[in-house]
């Protein structure tokens, strides 16, 4: 698979996942490391974030 980073999103018909949208989204500055450790911290495993450059 040219894409290893897509396995994360494989699974079947009943998997559910949770991610955290910019972190904690929200509740927190979005794209920040505050947000991000807020979103570790409460179980969520899967960040999705932007890069700016």
């Amino acid at each position: 698979m040219p894409f290893p980073q897509v396995l994360v999103f494989s699974g079947n018909a009943k998997t559910v996942r949770l991610v955290g949208h910019r972190g904690a989204r929200g509740l927190l500055p979005e794209n920040s490391t505050i947000g991000f450790d807020f979103t570790l911290s409460i179980g969520i495993n899967l960040l999705k974030f932007g890069v700016f450059l």
